[in-house]
């Protein structure tokens, strides 16, 4: 797990010095930094690394037998060993015993096309001397991060964009349609970002640049996934192996190795099958003071059934609240994730006990049918048995609650448009609101079309549609966002086993009504648990890893909530009406809703103080939140 920087000059002969750019990226990297230059300046590559396999002869840039192809890699191929053994089969000779080198023959052999050899989390930039070409790939579940700059003198990527924002072509404007999309759900989408002239590479793409053209290609997707044929107790075996194999796979390190355990079924199943594979494995779970949404007595549970070396982490809520300017920091982009708060403490606090490697359950909900808002509610199904004049009344009687009023005019109006229904549901800011809100010149429209037209690509049933829609927007975008940047600032590699390229195209294989048989949330999944988790795990409702924002706007952090989005600096802000915005900041309902669009508001300011209003090198630099 690393960072690195790289520029593809568009003039020749050019020195370039990268260490004041790949300095921001320490954090990700703090065990050493590599450097290469073209002999004609057009190619230039800085790297940091985090040690994790081949701890004596890992260090990057690496290159082929005679130098021509040089590669810089950010995350992990797991399946190194496999291709080291063919690669060395057919005559290649490796100087090092690490993963990184395997793409440099991969391409040797196959070209662009080593991307469809790979298994693992990774980014990477390569580039070909004799070919004077650079290649950028980015894995298919979008784990690990590409942004990039393309201006009239180069074409800059990075592992996060701090470094691009030093460049001096490269401007701070903010995106106005990434501003309608994070206002809209939370989070930017690739290829967008918060930044005009900064943009994501999209999961499982490639970029090539060849004599000064940039050219982007998908390399994989899950739109046209291959049909699982089988009973539900042969799918679930099938299901079951791939997670094993996902597993033993994301096990390979050369040191220590811990896991995220909440009290849910998809981190207790990633720890269950890792147990036996990785005695005493370490586990680790984070708990609130006051016991709000404590799960740790379940997950106590699972680590005890399996023997893990367990701990938990006992935390006073309110106090993650000052770690919002650090966490603005660590995102590069507003991220409306409660969840970044108790992650963001909990990858310090297992870093601190001394592993430099968790596994995640993350993926889990967007594979196996997880949340609600994938089905209809009770609620949507009366009224889709109702005929058309009763379901007009309906939403006329919630007229006097403008929030109950929306979502029966939501579940009359969508019940048969499944792109629309999953839409309806994940949409903080409705596009009414968000139209008053912001500036002409600041509102787009088509947010919503976006994750709309998701759902519409995907060529399978409805219930696989909108999970489809959910891992290219939700998934990518925010959850592993949230992962990179929560764990890397803690120079800590997080790892996803659901999110295993063969087990998700097992996974998006699979029929809904087998995924969630009578409507039954992750029923194939709680079927694989009820033999290898606790009873009690399997009854819990879907809690989440997140903060409890709506407690904490109601007491006394919603009155500097209200302190810090009405003052001057933040209603003249240029996307805003100031008028709406004032307004909304100071009515504070006790709505969930409200709540969470209140913290968005907040979120975006301190991005916007942090990375507008100020410049700083290091997260222990940056003001605390009442300094800001």
């Amino acid at each position: 797990m690393c960072g690195f920087v790289g520029i593809y000059d568009r003039r020749e002969g050019r020195e370039r010095d990268l260490r004041p750019l790949i300095d921001l990226l320490r954090h990700r990297g703090p065990d050493d930094e590599g450097f290469f230059q073209s002999a004609n300046g057009r190619a230039h590559l800085a790297f940091r690394r985090l040690a994790i396999i081949d701890l004596e002869t890992g260090e990057q840039p690496v290159r082929n037998e005679d130098g021509s192809v040089v590669v810089i890699l950010n995350g992990e191929i797991y399946n190194y060993v496999e291709l080291t053994a063919e690669l060395k089969g057919k005559g290649h000779t490796f100087r090092s015993h690490g993963d990184a080198e395997v793409i440099t023959h991969l391409y040797e052999e196959h070209g662009d096309q080593l991307v469809d050899h790979l298994q693992g989390m990774f980014a990477f930039i390569l580039w070909d001397d004799r070919r004077q070409r650079m290649v950028v790939g980015r894995d298919h579940a979008g784990i690990k991060p590409v942004y990039y700059a393309v201006t009239p003198d180069e074409i800059a990527f990075a592992s996060e964009i701090k470094p691009l924002l030093r460049l001096p072509s490269v401007s701070r404007e903010l995106n106005p349609d990434a501003l309608s999309q994070y206002l809209s759900f939370g989070f930017s989408m690739a290829p967008q970002t918060i930044f005009r002239d900064i943009r994501k590479l999209p999961a499982g793409h490639l970029l090539v640049i060849e004599n000064g053209e940039v050219i982007e290609s998908e390399f994989w997707d899950l739109r046209q996934p291959q049909a699982v044929a089988g009973s539900f107790e042969e799918v679930g075996q099938l299901v079951l192996a791939g997670l094993d194999d996902a597993v033993r796979l994301h096990l390979r390190s050369d040191v220590s190795v811990g896991a995220f355990l909440s009290g849910g079924i998809d981190s207790g199943l990633i720890v269950a099958r890792a147990a036996h594979l990785h005695p005493r494995l370490k586990t680790y779970t984070l708990r609130f003071e006051g016991g709000l949404d404590d799960e740790s007595a379940l997950a106590a549970s699972v680590a005890e059934r399996y023997g893990t070396d367990h701990t938990t982490f006992t935390v006073a809520s309110d106090s993650m609240q000052s770690l919002l300017p650090r966490i603005a920091w660590a995102c590069d982009e507003p991220l409306g994730d409660s969840g970044v708060l108790p992650n963001y403490v909990i990858s310090e606090l297992a870093r601190n006990d001394g592993v430099k490697v968790v596994l995640n359950g993350a993926g889990g909900d967007e594979l196996f049918a997880g949340y609600t808002y994938f089905f209809r509610s009770a609620v949507e199904q009366r009224l889709s048995r109702m005929p058309v004049p009763l379901r007009l009344m309906a939403t006329l009687a919630g007229a006097f609650n403008r929030e109950a009023s929306r979502k029966l005019r939501r579940a009359a109006d969508y019940q048969d448009d499944p792109a629309r229904h999953y839409t309806g549901h994940v949409t903080v800011w409705p596009d009414e609101d968000l139209r008053s809100l912001l500036n002409p010149e600041w509102y787009r429209a088509d947010a919503v079309a976006l994750r709309e037209n998701a759902v519409s690509r995907f060529q399978g049933d409805s219930l696989n549609a909108r999970m489809y829609a959910e891992i290219k927007t939700y998934l990518v975008d925010d959850l592993m966002l949230l992962l990179d940047r929560m764990t890397m600032i803690h120079s800590l590699e997080g790892r996803v086993p659901f999110l295993h390229r063969p087990l998700m195209e097992l996974a998006m294989g699979i029929p809904g009504s087998l995924k969630a048989p009578g409507g039954l949330r992750k029923g194939l999944l709680r079927s694989l648990a009820a033999d290898l988790l606790p009873a009690a795990l399997l009854d819990q409702p879907k809690r989440g890893f997140n903060s409890p924002v709506s407690q904490w706007i109601r007491g006394s952090f919603g009155d500097q909530v209200v302190s810090l989005l009405t003052e001057e600096r933040s209603l003249s802000r240029p996307w805003w009406k100031r008028r709406t915005l004032e307004s909304f900041v100071r009515s504070r309902p006790a709505r969930g809703a409200h709540q969470h669009r209140l913290f968005l508001l907040f979120v975006l300011e301190i991005f916007c103080r942090v990375h507008l209003d100020g410049e700083w090198n290091e997260p222990s630099s940056v003001p605390s939140l009442q300094q800001l």
